[in-house]
């Protein structure tokens, strides 16, 4: 078999080369696989369940600015865990800050 001047060296590494090649392709297409299965597992975004300090950070208001949201203006429902241990859905939080803004797009 002619290989065009190529050392036998060379072309032991061109095969293998194009192996490994078809080894990582197959390995690849898998890990995308597993990747879209793990992806059904994932809690989508809008049913995450953030913390008081979360919520803090992302209406940049202070603590008893978003418990006066929750306990007199009414407009977080919190999932209450423990005594004073609180949880808000992300999708509430996001429809809050939409609903804030709904007059100004008018």
């Amino acid at each position: 078999m002619e290989h065009y001047g190529l050392t036998e060296e060379q072309v032991f590494r061109g095969y293998l080369r194009r192996i490994f090649q078809d080894d990582l392709n197959e390995i690849k297409n898998e890990l995308r696989g597993i990747r879209k299965e793990l992806e059904r597992f994932k809690p989508s975004l809008s049913d995450e369940l953030l913390t008081m300090s979360e919520v803090c950070k992302a209406l940049k208001l202070s603590r008893p600015s978003v418990n006066n949201l929750i306990h007199k203006k009414k407009k977080l429902r919190p999932v209450q865990l423990l005594d004073q241990d609180f949880r808000f859905l992300r999708k509430d939080i996001e429809a809050m800050i939409a609903d804030s803004y709904k007059d100004l797009a008018d």
